[in-house]
């Protein structure tokens, strides 16, 4: 994650190397926790963005974070896990909102 590149490029990133993990080890606190700091960073850079007026910035982290979020739904991670995150999501999505 320290070179950034968290979804990016396609298989060489931090969730790809994530979900591989969590795919041979459902219970793999390490990688269920590197998931969830995905989301919470593109959430942080888009409320960040957003700050700035970078709408455009904004919008495309929270796109990033929705895709994490898609795929820890998909992968039917906990409520108590994915609720909170998304709520995180929804928040920041609303202060952009407002900000344009």
């Amino acid at each position: 994650m320290r070179a950034d590149r968290l979804t990016k490029p396609k298989k060489s990133n931090a969730l790809s190397d994530y979900l591989t993990v969590l795919a041979m080890d459902k219970n793999n606190d390490t990688a269920h926790q590197g998931v969830e700091r995905i989301v919470s960073l593109y959430v942080t850079k888009a409320r960040k963005a957003t700050e700035a007026r970078q709408f455009e910035r904004a919008n495309d982290h929270l796109r990033q974070a929705r895709f994490v979020l898609d795929a820890m739904k998909l992968r039917r991670w906990p409520q108590a896990t994915y609720g909170p995150l998304f709520t995180e999501y929804r928040e920041t999505d609303s202060l952009l909102a407002a900000a344009r």
